[in-house]
């Protein structure tokens, strides 16, 4: 839950101190929110196909990617469809945005879900049952134990890859917002983040190993 505070700085502000860094990160990594979040752009980090599931186009290899929306309960659906199936199967339930990769195996399905304006919900889903991991939960509390992060630090965690035989998860810790009230603050606490990665085992959500630094590890399964 959000603090309360006398006055926050404006997204503007945050978002012009913080993008020489930020955008680096992106750049370096091939992932941020606002790419995941961009019509009919497919984001391909460390070989796994990021695709918005409300794009015609976001199919991978005869998989095919749908969402339908509710607009009494604002509740979207993600949908699946198989090769050789003759319809698509519900996948995963949500109220805002997601992007979804198709595991290289094709069993799971690894998603980003941007359940607020400030809040990042990382999952696997098993194609077969339906059944959903929350692999980022156990990153995020890692990272809590082993950095201690300032209070005034909104962070989160992001999936990034998986490894070839889709048994491990690699996320990292994003900085998505500075509760901050003056901009000389923000300038002082965004020096204070300190980027992570982590490897999550995608059967059990069991965090297995970290890696300091913006950019992804060279090696990781």
């Amino acid at each position: 839950m959000e603090r309360k505070v006398s006055r926050l700085v404006p997204v503007c502000i945050v978002l012009t101190l913080c993008c020489t860094s930020l955008l680096r990160g992106a750049s370096a990594q091939g992932v941020s929110q606002s790419q995941y979040q961009q019509k009919g752009t497919a984001i391909q980090p460390a070989g796994l196909v990021w695709v918005d599931p409300t794009n015609d186009a976001a199919h991978t290899d005869g998989y095919v990617f749908s969402q339908t929306f509710n607009p009494q309960t604002f509740e979207r659906v993600v949908y699946l469809k198989e090769p050789g199936q003759p319809e698509p199967k519900a996948l995963y339930e949500h109220y805002r945005d997601v992007s979804v990769a198709l595991g290289h195996t094709r069993k799971i399905v690894f998603i980003n879900d941007f359940s607020a304006t400030k809040q990042i919900r990382v999952v696997v889903v098993k194609i077969a049952d339906g059944s959903t991991l929350d692999v980022g939960a156990p990153v995020m509390e890692q990272y809590t134990r082993d950095v201690k992060p300032d209070p005034r630090l909104y962070l989160n965690p992001e999936g990034y890859a998986l490894s070839p035989d889709d048994r491990l998860a690699l996320a990292r810790i994003k900085l998505t917002y500075l509760s901050v009230p003056t901009k000389e603050e923000a300038e002082e606490v965004q020096q204070l983040f300190q980027p992570r990665w982590y490897v999550v085992d995608t059967r059990s959500g069991l965090v297995l190993r970290s890696y300091p630094g913006e950019n992804p590890p060279a090696s990781w399964y």
